[in-house]
């Protein structure tokens, strides 16, 4: 687990989202019976599966390549999963190292996610906050998602507040 903390990066995209309108796309899509949504949804489980089995056993690259495919799936459901500017960034993360990741939650802006070996992470990170991306600090936790925002007062980000979020498994 300390291994695998230590080879993914969080980032924040600037941009925030409502996630009920994705959501609700998705819903709507499932209910029309859309076969792409349905087997695409059917695929990203059975890929977290195949992820969660990884894990245990240390194949963290395996769990990486999971990941790049998942984050395909995740944008098939709904068309503002993703935009221009995140496949962007995604794209020069996985030339620049990265291995796999995704935007997190329900997606359309927030945190992107990536799995990238430490001997990338610097290049990767400075191309990323070239961007217009903020790394994030972060920290598994067993007690449940916890945030610690610190240098609030940070005039060159917007809506962005450094770096410490604890994510729980």
């Amino acid at each position: 687990m300390e291994t695998l903390q230590r080879n993914l990066l969080l980032f924040f995209t600037g941009m925030s989202r409502q996630s009920s309108t994705i959501l609700r796309h998705q819903r709507q899509s499932t209910e029309d019976n859309a076969a792409v949504v349905i087997d695409s949804l059917h695929e990203i489980k059975r890929l977290a599966i195949n992820m969660a089995e990884a894990l245990p056993s240390g194949k963290l690259g395996d769990f990486a390549a999971l990941l790049d495919q998942s984050w395909y799936r995740k944008k098939l459901p709904a068309p503002n999963i993703s935009n221009s500017f995140i496949d962007e960034c995604y794209t020069m993360a996985r030339a620049n190292g990265a291995l796999g990741g995704k935007i997190t939650g329900a997606g359309g802006g927030g945190f992107l996610m990536l799995y990238c070996p430490e001997e990338h992470q610097s290049r990767l990170t400075k191309l990323l906050e070239k961007e217009g991306l903020l790394k994030m600090g972060f920290r598994f936790e067993r007690q449940g998602a916890q945030v610690v925002l610190n240098n609030l007062h940070s005039s060159k980000r917007r809506n962005t507040d450094k770096e410490h979020l604890a994510l729980s498994d």
